[in-house]
């Protein structure tokens, strides 16, 4: 691979990253707008955990 190639790589990589971070920002700032307004109307933000024995599959026969 030559010293052009990883250029190119290095490029591409910068943008999905860029890209990756620009979405988590907006979903962040998403996720604060949301939980503020719950806030607002005194409801109870109850995170999600995902577990063995609370996931469908978990039900299913062997």
């Amino acid at each position: 691979m030559g010293a052009g190639d990883k250029t190119r790589e290095c490029t591409t990589l910068q943008r999905r990253l860029d890209a990756a971070a620009t979405a988590i920002g907006v979903l962040y700032h998403d996720n604060t707008l949301l939980r503020e307004e719950l806030a607002a109307h005194g409801a109870t933000v109850i995170p999600c955990t995902a577990s063995a024995d609370r996931h469908p599959s978990a039900d299913a026969p062997t």
